[in-house]
Protein backbone atom coordinates (compact mmCIF):
# COMPACT_ATOMS: atom_id res chain seq x y z
CA UNK A 1 0.00 0.00 0.00
CA UNK A 2 2.85 2.28 -0.47
CA UNK A 3 0.60 4.81 -2.60
CA UNK A 4 -2.22 4.44 -0.75
CA UNK A 5 -4.17 2.27 -3.00
CA UNK A 6 -5.57 -1.35 -1.65
CA UNK A 7 -7.91 -3.85 -2.91
CA UNK A 8 -9.10 -6.71 -0.79
CA UNK A 9 -11.15 -9.74 -2.43
CA UNK A 10 -14.34 -10.81 -1.39
CA UNK A 11 -17.29 -12.95 -1.77
CA UNK A 12 -20.16 -10.93 -3.55
CA UNK A 13 -22.28 -9.24 -0.52
CA UNK A 14 -22.53 -6.27 1.51
CA UNK A 15 -19.91 -4.77 3.60
CA UNK A 16 -19.11 -2.62 5.90
CA UNK A 17 -15.58 -1.09 6.05
CA UNK A 18 -12.94 0.42 8.77
CA UNK A 19 -9.67 2.19 7.78
CA UNK A 20 -7.35 1.45 10.53
CA UNK A 21 -4.34 3.10 9.93
CA UNK A 22 -1.76 1.04 11.82
CA UNK A 23 -0.01 0.35 15.16
CA UNK A 24 1.97 3.32 15.87
CA UNK A 25 0.99 5.48 13.06
CA UNK A 26 -0.09 9.04 14.03
CA UNK A 27 -3.00 8.70 12.15
CA UNK A 28 -6.93 7.91 13.41
CA UNK A 29 -8.53 5.42 12.21
CA UNK A 30 -12.49 5.40 10.62
CA UNK A 31 -15.34 3.84 9.10
CA UNK A 32 -16.03 4.22 5.43
CA UNK A 33 -17.76 7.34 4.26
CA UNK A 34 -16.53 9.46 7.39
CA UNK A 35 -19.18 7.72 9.99
CA UNK A 36 -19.16 7.54 13.75
CA UNK A 37 -19.66 3.64 14.25
CA UNK A 38 -20.23 0.10 13.11
CA UNK A 39 -24.12 0.99 13.33
CA UNK A 40 -23.96 4.49 11.65
CA UNK A 41 -21.44 3.23 8.78
CA UNK A 42 -22.65 3.06 5.05
CA UNK A 43 -22.10 -0.44 4.15
CA UNK A 44 -20.79 -1.34 0.53
CA UNK A 45 -22.74 -3.24 -2.07
CA UNK A 46 -20.01 -5.70 -3.91
CA UNK A 47 -22.44 -7.63 -5.72
CA UNK A 48 -19.68 -6.76 -8.08
CA UNK A 49 -16.00 -5.06 -8.36
CA UNK A 50 -16.44 -1.65 -6.65
CA UNK A 51 -13.91 1.26 -6.75
CA UNK A 52 -13.56 4.46 -5.09
CA UNK A 53 -14.24 3.37 -1.66
CA UNK A 54 -11.60 6.02 -0.13
CA UNK A 55 -11.15 7.56 3.12
CA UNK A 56 -9.06 10.69 4.27
CA UNK A 57 -7.87 9.62 8.16
CA UNK A 58 -7.54 12.55 10.16
CA UNK A 59 -3.85 13.62 11.62
CA UNK A 60 -4.10 12.30 15.77
CA UNK A 61 -1.60 12.12 18.31
CA UNK A 62 -0.07 8.60 19.79
CA UNK A 63 0.01 8.27 23.78
CA UNK A 64 2.51 5.83 24.52
CA UNK A 65 4.15 3.71 27.56
CA UNK A 66 5.28 0.08 28.73
CA UNK A 67 3.10 -2.18 31.16
CA UNK A 68 5.12 -3.86 33.37
CA UNK A 69 4.59 -6.06 36.67
CA UNK A 70 4.40 -4.25 39.92
CA UNK A 71 7.10 -6.84 41.81
CA UNK A 72 9.92 -6.76 39.34
CA UNK A 73 9.02 -4.51 36.27
CA UNK A 74 9.28 -7.47 33.69
CA UNK A 75 6.85 -6.21 30.75
CA UNK A 76 3.34 -8.29 30.51
CA UNK A 77 3.02 -9.17 26.96
CA UNK A 78 -0.28 -10.07 25.74
CA UNK A 79 -1.96 -7.25 28.09
CA UNK A 80 -4.55 -4.88 26.24
CA UNK A 81 -4.79 -1.17 26.62
CA UNK A 82 -7.89 0.77 25.77
CA UNK A 83 -9.21 4.40 25.94
CA UNK A 84 -12.19 6.28 27.39
CA UNK A 85 -13.67 9.96 27.15
CA UNK A 86 -11.79 11.27 30.15
CA UNK A 87 -13.77 14.24 29.40
CA UNK A 88 -17.14 12.34 30.45
CA UNK A 89 -18.50 11.63 33.93
CA UNK A 90 -19.29 8.06 33.00
CA UNK A 91 -16.76 5.51 31.54
CA UNK A 92 -17.37 5.79 27.71
CA UNK A 93 -15.48 3.62 25.49
CA UNK A 94 -13.62 5.30 22.73
CA UNK A 95 -14.78 2.76 19.58
CA UNK A 96 -12.68 -0.27 19.98
CA UNK A 97 -9.25 2.18 19.69
CA UNK A 98 -7.29 -0.79 21.98
CA UNK A 99 -3.85 -2.05 21.69
CA UNK A 100 -2.18 -5.15 22.52
CA UNK A 101 1.10 -4.90 24.49
CA UNK A 102 4.49 -6.12 22.67
CA UNK A 103 7.08 -8.66 24.08
CA UNK A 104 8.84 -5.21 26.16
CA UNK A 105 5.47 -4.00 27.82
CA UNK A 106 5.34 -1.19 25.09
CA UNK A 107 1.96 0.15 23.43
CA UNK A 108 0.75 2.46 21.46
CA UNK A 109 -2.70 4.44 20.68
CA UNK A 110 -3.46 6.84 18.06
CA UNK A 111 -5.60 9.31 19.34
CA UNK A 112 -8.18 11.92 17.74
CA UNK A 113 -6.41 15.10 17.50
CA UNK A 114 -9.37 17.44 18.73
CA UNK A 115 -9.25 21.47 17.12
CA UNK A 116 -10.58 23.92 18.74
CA UNK A 117 -12.56 26.91 17.12
CA UNK A 118 -13.60 30.11 18.12
CA UNK A 119 -17.06 31.17 17.85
Amino acid sequence: MRNGRYSVPVAAGSYTLYFFPGPGVPFVGEWWDDQASFEAADPVDATSSVSGIDAELAPGVLISGRVTSSGGGLPLQGATVHLYDGSSPCWVFLDNRGTAVDGDGGESIEVLKLIASGG
